[in-house]
């Protein structure tokens, strides 16, 4: 016991520059990575939507198969989409859809909507000779 308090009372702490270049270290390296912790959960929001555009577009092909032709009403197809009243990164609807092919658009939701500022969109095209394209103006959209 002698020993460790012998120990203790003879060790001095860090001196104030130490302290600080720590702290100015940690800065640095937080004020470099965070630029890109936010384009890393951006593109997280952005595979969000593509994932579930994909199910709309499985939906809507089993749709098809039952009645014909695509729907435009996004209560037709047996999905349970995130709840539109409130909704956390996206809107999604079905612009257009005929017996060959439907348009579906994911709109982000943006937090300066009420100021007149856009939110970026993904667009899916599905048509039954050319088959799928994307498109929109979201970074995340596939090509």
């Amino acid at each position: 016991m002698l020993k460790v308090r012998k120990f203790l009372l003879g060790t001095r702490g860090f001196t104030l520059t130490e302290l600080m270049l720590a702290a100015t270290t940690t800065g640095t390296v937080i004020a470099l990575a965070a630029p890109d912790c936010a384009n890393l959960i951006e593109s997280a929001k952005a595979v969000e939507a593509i994932n579930i555009i994909g199910s709309i577009k499985s939906a809507q092909l089993v749709y098809k198969l039952e009645a014909g032709a695509y729907t435009s009403n996004m209560n037709d197809l047996l999905l349970k989409l995130p709840d539109s009243a409130s909704p956390a990164y996206w809107t999604y609807a079905i612009n257009e859809s005929s017996d060959r092919g439907f348009v579906v658009t994911a709109t982000r939701t943006s937090k300066r909507a009420s100021e007149g500022v856009p939110g970026q969109t993904v667009i899916f095209s599905w048509d039954d000779k050319d088959l799928e394209t994307w498109g929109g103006t979201h970074a995340g959209v596939p090509n």
